[in-house]
């Protein structure tokens, strides 16, 4: 194996795992952004049912 091909390698590896970690941290954040919105909605609603 030659260095530009251990070189690659090394890059590819490390674009996988930036590539994957930013994947679950999108995610989670959608959901921390979902999970605030329904909360949100929740408190909202709650308010307006008792202002009633």
């Amino acid at each position: 194996m030659n260095l530009e091909m251990l070189m690659f390698n090394f890059f590819f590896d490390d674009f996988i795992v930036v590539w994957y970690f930013s994947l679950v941290v999108t995610i989670i954040c959608s959901n921390e952004i979902l999970k605030i919105r329904h909360y949100d909605f929740f408190f909202s609603n709650l308010i307006q049912f008792l202002h009633i």
